[in-house]
């Protein structure tokens, strides 16, 4: 599954484990360590650049604090498993390993290896790759990779990737008695991000995969469907769908988006109600008069089903097509910024504000207040926005906070 820049007004809710014969299952809720039978590991010669295990639920890093991100969008619930290579600096290079204890998959033929996940590989010139491995009896084998290779770079050329993870692992797993699961992170750069992992679960179907949705709006071949603007200034299209009433429920569901019926892109977790925002200026995300294609994924633990992919159009209407003009007259400077974020210009400046990447303000500055430096240093790390309004026309710079 690729993702896209779009985001989702609306609630995820956790991934449910029905229907299944289980031989593994972590949710990292006990307390506060490393849980009975499993293994924390680091090929450092320190050994200091070790898992940890946390009650915070916010993605890191790249995101503003207090977004509990791992909780609405990757399934996490309670405590998780984190291993944070960017706080612990540039000491070494090193793997870090969480290996669960050995399990047995003697008597399972179907095998499903689900997780939560916020992974951040490579930003800003640090650089890692994450996998997760599973123990075959003979030796450790693949089952994800996060890496350069195998994500999608966001908008900023940032690798990074979320989500309740479902894989098969029956061909690797099946029959062998001494299984094990590991989550694996390997920095490239000294210092790189790091990942969490929640709800660790392998287990065997019993059921069935969930049916198709049903209802989906905008209706097949709509025309003149609207772009509308959310609260936080991005172009908007509202999406609704009915779940299956027949055959066994689906725990969650992808919305599957193209300009073609070749449906590649996907956002996941989304609910049958659901408002997918994409793009702040008039010549990025949703346009005008252009059709695009749609489907709905079905999930449950026992397999996915995708509905039939619908057409529509979009009206002649672009919401910010009457936005005000945007000037390039300002320069800052260190951009990423630690601390003291300077500020260049001719010309007079109105006011200057702070962005986030959920479009909160943070910081707001009236230009009889303004000087030539701005504190920064009670932000949190992450990618922000700053907008400079001069002579009733502004200027967005993106800001990288470290």
């Amino acid at each position: 599954m690729k993702k896209i820049t779009l985001i989702i007004l609306s609630f995820m809710a956790s991934t449910l484990i029905v229907n299944s014969q289980e031989v593994l299952n972590e949710s990292f809720d006990t307390d506060l360590s490393l849980p009975s039978g499993w293994t924390n590991e680091s090929t450092g010669t320190s050994q200091t650049e070790l898992w940890t295990f946390t009650d915070n639920q916010d993605f890191l890093w790249l995101f503003t604090a207090d977004n509990n991100y791992m909780a609405d969008y990757a399934g996490g619930s309670g405590n998780n498993a984190l291993f944070d290579s960017n706080a612990y600096g540039s000491v070494e290079m090193a793997d870090a390993s969480l290996t669960s204890p050995v399990f047995d998959c003697s008597n399972l033929t179907e095998i499903k290896l689900s997780f939560g996940y916020f992974i951040t590989v490579s930003a800003a010139g640090y650089n890692g790759s994450a996998f997760v491995e599973v123990y075959d009896g003979v030796s450790w084998v693949t089952a994800a990779e996060f890496s350069e290779t195998t994500l999608a770079p966001d908008a900023n050329g940032y690798y990074w990737d979320y989500g309740e993870a479902l894989v098969d692992v029956s061909e690797e797993l099946a029959g062998v008695t001494n299984a094990q699961v590991r989550f694996r992170f390997s920095e490239i750069t000294n210092q790189a991000w790091g990942m969490k992992i929640d709800n660790v679960v392998v287990q065997q179907p019993l059921g069935d995969a969930p049916d198709s949705v049903t209802d989906m709006i905008p209706v097949d071949e709509a025309v003149d469907v609207e772009i509308i603007l959310s609260t936080n200034g991005s172009k908007m299209i509202d999406f609704n769908f009915t779940p299956a009433t027949t055959g066994d429920a689906a725990t969650t569901y992808d919305w599957w988006f193209g300009t073609t019926a070749e449906v590649t892109e996907a956002v996941a977790g989304v609910q049958p109600t659901v408002d997918i925002t994409w793009g702040t200026t008039t010549d990025q995300g949703w346009q005008p008069n252009t059709t695009y294609y749609w489907a709905i994924e079905a999930n449950n633990v026992a397999g996915s089903t995708l509905s039939a992919v619908q057409s529509f159009t979009t009206g002649p209407d672009d919401p910010l097509g009457l936005e005000e003009e945007v000037i390039k007259t300002f320069k800052v400077y260190p951009n990423p910024v630690a601390d003291k974020l300077y500020i260049e210009g001719d010309s007079n400046i109105d006011q200057v504000e702070i962005i986030n990447q959920i479009g909160q303000s943070v910081i707001k500055i009236n230009g009889q207040s303004l000087t030539d430096e701005i504190d920064l240093r009670r932000l949190n790390s992450g990618i922000y926005f700053i907008e400079f309004t001069s002579n009733n026309k502004k200027e967005i710079h993106q800001l990288i906070k470290k």
